[in-house]
């Protein structure tokens, strides 16, 4: 079994941190950006890391891992993709995974670590606050291709069916009061008040879900991750550390891993993640 770094232990790495890592010259240390943005949005988070992103980074892209069989978005793949898609990416089973996004944590890299974390890769964490923290420190930035060092290096996936639940898993636990259904999204969606950005989806939420956005979750002033206490207040109110199990759900299973991140950073406890989110359930 492969020894957790700290990091992986807390789930997320601070820019100062990574820096004295990479200036080390670990040679077991894989970088990812995994941004996402909403494809109404307009950004381009592949054309961007292109311009610019950490030295020997490469690009996770959510919707190409992923299951390509279904009309919902970026579901999790079949574990022998995830496998082939490490193995292309030089990625082995005792590397450090460290993922990061271009705008913070929130829009894909969370998502990114609970994928590697369900595919039994628990050596993985988030930089904390994104590619902003690792600009304020004028830290270095590249637009060259990574640097492959083993292409040879092993990946085997072990799924961790503990931190995923399926549609007819949720209805199965409405009326389980030992389970409690956080739902990340902001608060005008959860609600029903706001059209939902994606199409032929209804408005409102699960039933009996409790609304805990994924922004609230992190410091405005910096997307970092909020300090434990403060997590463990908002936890507190949304009555989560009453329940024996919790399930996060959103638009589309990326910033319930925000949840999913908090929760194992504060409480060092995983959750599952409902991986169709309201794209499915909203149909």
């Amino acid at each position: 079994m492969t020894k957790l770094s700290p990091y992986a232990v807390t789930g997320i790495i601070a820019a100062q941190e990574l820096y004295e890592l990479l200036n080390n010259e670990h040679k077991d240390i894989k970088i990812l950006d995994a941004s996402f943005a909403m494809p109404a949005s307009g950004i381009n988070c592949s054309k961007r890391f292109k311009e610019s992103h950490i030295p020997n980074a490469q690009f996770f892209d959510i919707d190409v891992i992923a299951d390509q069989s279904t009309d919902l978005p970026h579901m999790l793949p079949p574990a022998a993709q995830f496998e082939k898609a490490m193995r292309d990416m030089n990625i082995g089973n005792t590397d450090l995974v460290i993922i990061y996004g271009q705008d913070g944590l929130i829009m894909g890299p969370a998502r990114a670590w609970w994928m590697f974390r369900y595919f039994g890769h628990e050596n993985v964490c988030v930089l904390d606050g994104g590619l902003p923290e690792w600009k304020k420190y004028d830290y270095p930035l590249t637009n060259e291709n990574s640097k492959s060092r083993d292409p040879d290096r092993p990946f085997t996936a072990k799924i961790n069916s503990d931190l995923l639940i399926d549609m007819q898993g949720i209805n199965g636990k409405l009326e389980d009061k030992d389970y409690l259904i956080l739902d990340a999204r902001p608060p005008a969606r959860f609600n029903g008040e706001e059209e939902e950005p994606r199409p032929n989806l209804k408005k409102g939420h699960i039933p009996g879900s409790l609304n805990l956005p994924a922004g609230s979750l992190v410091k405005q002033e910096t997307g970092c991750l909020k300090t434990k206490d403060e997590l463990l207040d908002l936890l507190q109110k949304s009555r989560a550390l009453e329940k024996k199990s919790i399930i996060a759900t959103c638009g589309s299973g990326v910033t319930a891993c925000v949840i999913a991140l908090a929760i194992y950073n504060t409480a060092g406890t995983a959750i599952k993640v409902y991986d169709g989110s309201w794209s499915e359930y909203g149909k």
